[in-house]
């Protein structure tokens, strides 16, 4: 899947500091290797005051949940985050993120493509805000201002 390192621009008014959009690369662990790592959610965020790329894990307890005629496991937040690996590489973050997919998921019968950076053209993420290559530069310094606290939209000038 390509991902694009623009769509983390936005700030998560829920969790002021980190990007709104995050990418989760898988929702759980398989059962049989949960005695070597408790089951949790691995997700990519940008931490966007420390401007380090994030994968955090989410914890989680397995419930079953049952009735007379169906079953269904499903995956319950503990509340607990770790934080698993930084970086200020985009493309870093996303080799780290595919290797732990790897690591927990990958058998010879259960494969994926790896993640990798955007390259906003024709063939973009979903996710990219970029129309064509060229407004990448302005989406950064649109970016930039934003961030900075600074709003110019509605001054007038002298």
């Amino acid at each position: 899947m390509k991902i694009c390192e623009y769509a983390f621009a936005r700030e998560d008014e829920d969790n002021p500091g980190y990007s709104m959009h995050e990418v989760d690369y898988y929702a759980w662990i398989p059962a049989a290797k949960r005695g070597v790592m408790p089951n949790h959610r691995l997700s990519l965020r940008r931490n966007l005051v420390d401007k380090v790329w994030e994968f955090y894990r989410a914890f989680s307890n397995t419930v079953l949940l049952e009735a007379k005629t169906w079953k269904v496991i499903t995956h319950k937040p503990t509340g607990t985050e770790a934080v698993a690996f930084t970086t200020k590489d985009f493309a870093e973050a996303l080799r780290w993120g595919n290797n732990e997919w790897n690591l927990w998921h990958w058998t010879s019968d259960y494969t994926r493509e790896p993640d990798v950076p955007c390259d906003h053209g024709w063939n973009k993420s979903l996710s990219c805000p970029i129309n064509c290559p060229e407004d990448i530069q302005k989406y950064e310094l649109d970016q930039k201002t934003s961030r900075a606290g600074t709003d110019n939209r509605n001054q007038e000038t002298s």
